[in-house]
């Protein structure tokens, strides 16, 4: 079951699902890439840097409206801009 603790703007959905996108878009690329290729080393560098990127933009959305804290990591509903956890 889930439960809504908070929403975020338009903007701020926006700029995490920029950052989701890519992330899954490098984690299926890095599937059919060759192992220790230039390319699959690449796209993992990268990788690390977005996953980087989208714990700071929780961390940051966090910080800014104090959700409250589940068993799991929060998730966000896209099409409503609702912060969820599991319960």
């Amino acid at each position: 079951m889930r439960k809504i603790v908070g929403q975020v703007t338009e903007s701020e959905k926006r700029d995490i699902l920029k950052i989701n996108n890519h992330k899954n878009s490098l984690e299926e690329l890095l599937q059919i890439l060759p192992e220790k290729s230039d390319l699959y080393l690449q796209a993992l560098s990268d990788l690390n840097k977005t996953k980087k990127m989208y714990q700071e933009w929780w961390d940051t959305y966090y910080a800014k409206y104090q959700w409250e804290k589940g068993e799991r990591e929060w998730s966000i509903i896209f099409d409503t801009n609702e912060i969820v956890i599991d319960i």
